[in-house]
């Protein structure tokens, strides 16, 4: 048996460089990510994956997840 694992993504996240900003918010609920997400100037969803859940956008220019 074989995995799928791809060496550009990170396996648990579901993501690969460049999907989240410099600075990161870590919440402790899943639930309030799009909460604050909804606070940046503009954001999108990255990665809905088992208890993980990242957005990222823009405030005053700077990334942030």
């Amino acid at each position: 048996m074989s995995l799928v694992y791809s060496p550009n993504e990170e396996f648990h996240l579901k993501i690969k460089p460049g999907d989240v900003g410099r600075y990161i918010l870590l919440p402790g609920d899943p639930g309030r990510c799009e909460i604050i997400a909804k606070r940046f100037d503009e954001y999108h969803l990255v990665s809905y994956h088992r208890e993980f859940k990242i957005y990222t956008g823009m405030v005053e220019g700077v990334p942030v997840s």
